[in-house]
């Protein structure tokens, strides 16, 4: 299933390396919140996707990113369901 589930998302999104002013703006942004640890790992991928002009940010942990983000970009989303897995 991980794997039917992967080749969808290949599939339908781009992946985009950080940029090497990613890494400085993520730690600031963790910095400026006052979040530790693991929180720098989300503020790359937001400040990935807000640097490549993403309206929408699709993920299962809104609050986490919620926290990291900017006023007006991108939108945080939840999926209403795991794609590709069995309902019960």
């Amino acid at each position: 299933v991980a794997a039917a589930v992967l080749e969808r998302v290949r599939r339908s999104v781009g992946f985009v390396p950080p940029r090497s002013g990613t890494y400085p703006a993520a730690v600031s942004r963790c910095s400026a919140r006052a979040l530790h640890s693991d929180a720098v790992y989300d503020a790359l991928h937001l400040v990935t996707a807000e640097g490549e002009g993403a309206e929408l940010f699709l993920t299962f942990n809104v609050d986490d990113f919620a926290r990291l983000a900017e006023p007006g970009r991108p939108r945080i989303v939840a999926p209403p369901d795991p794609p590709g897995l069995p309902t019960m």
